[in-house]
């Protein structure tokens, strides 16, 4: 029985210490993005997933190449495909991102600048 009580807190210990890195890790990230992130316009060109879990997929431009990446919708978040919004990523790691999808992007000029096609624009909802 003992064996089992300390196999219980090896366990319970092991997923405290990841749960712990796992919030230091992203509350990092945050900082690293707040300081040296870059902004650049994303595009959603998808969503994804059923039930509880919903995500999308969005595009974005760095150093003239299109990255293409994923983020969860909240409840209460309302994309719409083809919309444009903020991202920021560190230029050392262009895998550490962040979509600010309450920062819906309208300006056709800064869309065209953040490495976006005419046709893009166009084919952007109403």
């Amino acid at each position: 029985m003992r064996n089992n009580n300390k196999l219980a807190y090896f366990i319970i210990a092991i997923c405290t210490i990841w749960v712990l890195f796992s919030i230091s890790k992203s509350y990092i990230n945050d900082i690293k993005l707040n300081n040296y992130g870059i902004e650049t316009i994303g595009r959603v060109i998808k969503f994804k997933g059923i039930s509880k879990t919903k995500g999308f997929e969005y595009i974005y431009n760095v150093e003239g190449k299109l990255k293409k990446s994923e983020s969860l919708i909240g409840l209460e978040e309302n994309i719409k495909l083809g919309d444009f919004y903020k991202v920021v990523y560190l230029p050392s790691n262009t895998n550490i991102k962040k979509i600010y999808s309450d920062e819906k992007i309208k300006d056709t000029v800064a869309i065209l600048k953040a490495g976006f096609s005419r046709e893009d624009i166009e084919n952007m909802p109403k």
